[in-house]
């Protein structure tokens, strides 16, 4: 499977998980008596601390790596200087 037909089924996966947690939550919310909009908008809210979260490590992971490879090639540099 090529990486952009991967992607795609990622996509349709994130899609189908996003509508599948807004109609539970629907459901919930209708047994509850507490409006609709109400309840979206907490999904929305927790949907968007957890894609700010994976963002959040995502960044720290590629930082960590531009550090690793400054520190090996300053000391490749040394090395070679010496």
């Amino acid at each position: 499977m090529g990486s952009s037909m991967r992607l795609a089924v990622k996509r349709l996966v994130r899609a189908v998980t996003i509508t599948a947690a807004i109609v539970a939550s629907s459901g919930s919310l209708e047994a509850t008596d507490q409006p609709l909009f109400a309840g979206l908008g907490r999904v929305v809210f927790s949907l968007t601390a957890v894609f700010s979260e994976r963002e959040e490590a995502r960044r720290k992971i590629a930082e960590a790596l531009v550090v690793a490879t400054t520190e090996r090639l300053g000391a490749a540099l040394r090395l070679a200087g010496s």
